[in-house]
């Protein structure tokens, strides 16, 4: 745009009835950015909602439509969403599960207190994604908030946490496979291996190893948040 290519091809700059911008930061950006202008086709007065029907026949980044709403760190956000649909539709092991701008943004209405749950894994996102921690955050806080925050709270930091802890466990296990360069766990493990812990945890039972097993004749299903 700065150097003056940017030509009139039809996308339109998208404005809601209230004054939001739906459609068209990233060109407004880069006019600002260029201090210069160019021509646009401004199409105003669409409902707010109009947005989730943006990505049809064409795939928009949850991210982008997150950002157009106003919304922060949105690239963690959006991954939150999408694990948390995963988490409340049971298709963590399903091939290719890909919700839509759509479902994400009604979840997001359904669940707004993700919010929160993004504030509760900052000292945790490098040992087991942000994304993924959040939507485990909100799935058990709905079951206990308070103790939610505690097992998040301990597995980031590993303070007082007694041998036998199932905390413990699953954070030397996350910890252990962070620093080595063979090993990779994959995310439904992951997934897996937290439920149990919390599950352990919200029993009040020690543990003395954290497994799942999810081949052989010992296959084990996704367990369930107690």
């Amino acid at each position: 745009m700065a150097a003056g290519r940017w030509r009139l091809n039809g996308q339109t700059i998208k404005i809601s009835r209230d004054g939001r911008l739906i459609d068209g930061q990233h060109r407004l950006e880069a006019a600002k950015k260029a201090k210069t202008s160019f021509p646009a086709i401004i199409v105003e007065g669409l409902e707010n909602d109009v947005i989730s029907t943006l990505d049809i026949g064409r795939r928009r980044a949850m991210s982008d439509v997150l950002r157009e709403r106003g919304e922060s760190n949105t690239i963690v956000f959006a991954s939150a969403l999408r694990w948390l649909w995963m988490l409340e539709n049971n298709v963590v092991l399903a091939a290719n599960s890909s919700p839509s701008s759509g479902e994400l943004l009604d979840l997001l209405d359904r669940r707004p207190s993700i919010r929160n749950s993004l504030k509760q894994i900052s000292t945790i996102r490098e040992i087991m994604g942000g994304g993924m921690a959040a939507a485990l955050h909100r799935t058990f806080a709905d079951k206990d908030a308070e103790r939610a925050d505690h097992f998040f709270a301990r597995l980031g930091d590993g303070v007082q946490l007694s041998s036998d802890s199932p905390i413990l466990h699953l954070r030397e296990r996350l910890l252990r496979t962070k620093s080595s360069n063979r090993a990779r766990m994959a995310e439904a493990e992951r997934v897996a291996l937290c439920i149990k812990a919390w599950n352990t945890f919200r029993a009040d039972r020690p543990m003395q190893l954290l497994v799942w097993r999810s081949r052989g004749a010992g296959r084990e299903p996704l367990p369930t948040a107690a």
